[in-house]
């Protein structure tokens, strides 16, 4: 079995506890998931957003959080002769659509590893400082792609509904939401969703000279197979679009943009490497439901975890 560990997860268990007792709480894991044959493997997704916190204030809250949680993520999923990843979204489609491996999001996933890594050998303000460049990058990067889901879900706000003001969609006008409502569950929203991420993985191929533009009966087939695939993603995507049509529903506020990475990390639901499930494990709620609409078992909480490996 394999299993990754999302963002929260990895700072929820090492909550509590000083710096120092990270290493032996998850040698204690390694322990335990080996007797069950269990291998971890690191989310780059998970990674960033780890590592984009060590910019953050050393006196807040969330800097020691991430702190302890950069070595509790490597410890759990590598060690200094090798490191092990599950691929990301991006990486994943080129192969499994295109055919392609990507240098460039390859070399993105090895290098936020490589930086994890460094970090988890000496957790130091000064040795965190001699990473400052990447975690810069890091943290621009995370920015940068919240920024512009906000930036597209108001510009389609805009378009869609003539009265619309910011975060504010289709307000008195109950005709216009139930029809935004039928167009969420219906197979165009599916379609319409798949497509903009295929083309999207594709233009960036096509940037790199390995592909060139599919033939439109050639997307029109791989858009199905993604449907057929990856349906806790598109779950998760229509949850964010129906709630848009809550009041004041800001997706720059209160970590809504979360749901970008969310719905990323959720292409590893239902899915195996070498024949082993891939087990996520993730205390958040949404993320849990539109897992198990897709198929259920393959989501486990952190309670739930430690439970099954005898933590």
């Amino acid at each position: 079995m394999i299993v990754v560990f999302d963002t929260n997860s990895y700072r929820d268990l090492v909550a509590g506890i000083d710096a120092a007792d990270v290493e032996p709480l998850m040698q204690k894991l390694l322990t335990l998931e080996s007797a069950k044959g269990i291998t971890a493997l690191m989310s780059t997704i998970v990674a960033e957003e780890i590592l984009g916190h060590l910019l953050d204030d050393e006196s807040t809250r969330t800097y020691r959080a991430c702190l302890k949680a950069t070595k509790a993520l490597y410890m759990h999923c590598g060690d200094e002769h090798q490191y092990r990843l599950v691929p990301s979204p991006q990486t994943q489609l080129a192969k499994e659509f295109f055919g392609v491996e990507s240098k460039k999001f390859l070399d993105t996933q090895q290098a936020v590893a490589l930086t994890a890594f460094e970090i988890s050998k000496d957790l130091s303000k000064d040795n965190i400082n001699r990473h400052e460049d990447t975690l810069k990058k890091i943290k621009a990067h995370l920015q940068e792609s919240e920024k512009e889901l906000a930036d597209g879900m108001l510009e389609m706000g805009r378009k869609i509904d003539p009265s619309y003001t910011d975060w504010n969609l289709f307000v008195g006008n109950q005709s216009m939401r139930t029809k935004y409502m039928n167009f969420i569950k219906s197979e165009r929203f599916k379609i319409e969703i798949s497509a903009a991420l295929l083309a999207a993985v594709g233009i960036n191929l096509e940037e790199e000279g390995l592909i060139t533009t599919p033939t439109r009966e050639k997307f029109h087939e791989m858009i199905q197979d993604y449907i057929q695939r990856y349906e806790a993603p598109i779950n998760m995507q229509a949850l964010f679009y129906e709630l848009l049509l809550q009041p004041g529903y800001d997706v720059t506020s209160n970590s809504h943009a979360n749901f970008l990475w969310d719905t990323q990390i959720l292409h590893i639901v239902g899915h195996s490497i070498s024949g082993d499930d891939i087990i996520l494990v993730t205390s958040d709620k949404a993320m849990i439901r539109q897992a198990n609409k897709a198929i259920a078992g393959r989501v486990y909480t952190l309670n739930e975890y430690k439970k099954f490996v005898g933590l």
